[in-house]
């Protein structure tokens, strides 16, 4: 009995800490075709890299075949299709997704510290170290999962970038 406590309890800290790799791993693959960057629509928030290294920022107030114009501050700018080297939408985190990653990180984290606090401390009356781990494991998950939702909520959800066009 005790042995499958203990590794009920590990695998679950197991899964906690592959399931927030395995959601960062997700991307898709940018084009280096204009036509997807001419498909966005108009108020679309964009961040442009220049080939000159320069970045320019803003929304999206119109699209040729040559040129891409943003909007900035009342200010529109026309860059040369020739002279961008990456765009990118930027787009709103969901501030549940933030709340989320940062509770199974902290729950990764406190489960793994309760752990090893609980095998550090051995034999404890009726509980053997087995036991003592899982226990500590579990309490330390759910006080790492309750201050990695507090940050989360905290920090909030932010931009993200996604890269949808990169010349060639």
């Amino acid at each position: 009995m005790k042995t499958k406590t203990l590794a009920v309890g590990l695998a679950l800290i197991i899964l906690l800490m592959n399931s927030s790799a395995a959601v960062a791993m997700q991307k898709t693959a940018p084009s280096s075709d204009w036509i997807v960057v001419k498909s966005l629509p108009n108020g679309t928030r964009l961040s442009v890299r220049l080939k000159d290294g320069k970045k320019v920022e803003g929304t999206l107030s119109g699209v040729s075949d040559t040129t891409l114009s943003l909007e900035y501050k009342n200010k529109t700018t026309d860059l040369d299709q020739s002279k961008i080297s990456k765009v990118h939408r930027v787009v709103p985190r969901s501030i549940g997704k933030s709340i989320g990653k940062s509770s199974l990180i902290g729950a990764a984290i406190g489960g793994g510290a309760g752990v090893s606090m609980g095998v550090g401390i051995g034999n404890y009356e009726d509980l053997e170290r087995g036991d003592l781990a899982v226990i500590f494991g579990l309490i330390g998950a759910g006080i790492g999962a309750g201050i990695g939702a507090m940050t989360g909520a905290i920090r909030g959800g932010g931009n993200k970038k996604e890269l949808i066009y990169e010349s060639k």
